[in-house]
């Protein structure tokens, strides 16, 4: 796992985390996962992850796994609120939701993204389709090996999209295979 890890100097100052058995998946809804590494890393944003994960999976990490990063917002979860202080994060280079427009894929911020890396999910209770980023393989791969070495390292019992605790956020998407993360806790203890 160590090859292809970038340590980067995040500016938000943190404090020891409470507990960490709980793993926050994210998508950056941003450019490439270095550009979202260097705006994570600045003081005045106020927020943070713990890494990463690029597109050619490649790992910016950026918080110490055993402090506080400030990834998740008001949240909530089996009863934890707060959950920056009691998760880690995994941020995936990643555009989210796209538009379309004239058939054509947009970002939120405007740039294309062609019709090979879109997925487009169908809502089975009213039919409507949306357009999402795909993931990569490798860069699935690679998080999925990242879940695997933290669940070990730090006993975690949960993984879970950031959508799942903070109900304003629509990350890690329809175009991201959760299930296959969430299992990974009953699989791997």
């Amino acid at each position: 796992m160590g090859d292809g890890i970038t340590q980067m100097k995040c500016e938000n100052k943190s404090i020891p985390l409470r507990s960490n058995n709980i793993l926050v998946l994210h998508y950056t809804a941003g450019g490439s996962a270095y550009s979202s590494a260097q705006y994570l890393c600045r003081r005045e944003i106020k927020r943070s992850a713990h890494c990463v994960v690029a597109r050619d999976s490649s790992i910016f990490s950026l918080v110490d796994f055993n402090k506080v990063a400030y990834h998740a917002g008001v949240s909530e979860f089996n009863g934890l609120t707060n959950l920056n202080n009691h998760s880690l994060s995994i941020e995936l280079a990643n555009h989210g939701q796209l538009k379309t427009i004239n058939g054509k894929y947009k970002t939120w911020y405007g740039k294309k993204v062609p019709s090979n890396e879109v997925y487009l999910y169908e809502n089975p209770w009213n039919g409507e389709v949306t357009a999402w980023h795909k993931f990569t393989p490798q860069q699935l791969t690679k998080t999925m090996e990242l879940c695997k070495l933290l669940i070990k390292q730090y006993d975690i019992k949960y993984i879970v999209a950031h959508s799942e605790i903070n109900g304003q956020k629509s990350d890690t998407g329809m175009a991201f295979p959760l299930h296959n993360f969430a299992t990974l806790t009953r699989t791997t203890h």
